[in-house]
């Protein structure tokens, strides 16, 4: 190993060890899932690791501290927009709200409105006929994640029903 290779690794190993928790918070504010966390964390240290050679300052200076924000800013945007770039679809079987007629459909946007407003704009959009893919596209969110919230928001109508319509 080379001199600066040896200084790189400690260079690396001290910035983790200094701002590891930065670093695990900065992921976890911007990522959905503990899995995409995980993915965040590692991006950024893979870009850490690329460019700690670049790192003109002492890992105690305030400069260095700066200088990682843009690395794992960096870092983070690289990953969601590459993410956005490679789509994938899963098929698989997930629960379907059965088709509603108009009476049906009353009842479901009267229930509708006990959710949390995230939740009733994603739900209004797919009875107006947005398909999960479309959903997940205009929403910057995997396929899957669409799917999982669509799921958990089936979960939460089903248990307003029972409370309020029983």
């Amino acid at each position: 190993m080379a001199k600066s290779d040896i200084d790189n690794n400690q260079r690396f190993e001290m910035m983790l060890s200094r701002y590891g928790k930065h670093i695990q918070r900065y992921c976890a504010i911007h990522g959905n899932n503990s899995d995409e966390i995980r993915d965040l964390i590692s991006a950024v240290c893979d870009e850490l690791w690329r460019s700690i050679g670049k790192l003109r300052n002492s890992v105690s200076s305030p400069q260095a501290n700066v200088w990682l924000y843009r690395v794992m800013y960096h870092a983070v945007h690289d990953y969601f927009r590459r993410k956005r770039r490679v789509r994938t679809v899963s098929i698989g079987n997930h629960e379907e709200l059965p088709a509603p007629n108009d009476e049906k459909r009353e009842l479901l946007y009267d229930m509708v409105q006990y959710l949390p407003e995230q939740d009733q704009s994603f739900i209004k959009r797919h009875l107006e006929g947005y398909t999960l893919a479309e959903m997940a596209v205009e929403l910057g969110i995997s396929y899957d994640s669409c799917c999982q919230r669509k799921s958990r928001i089936i979960k939460k109508l089903n248990i307003i029903y029972q409370k309020y319509y029983v």
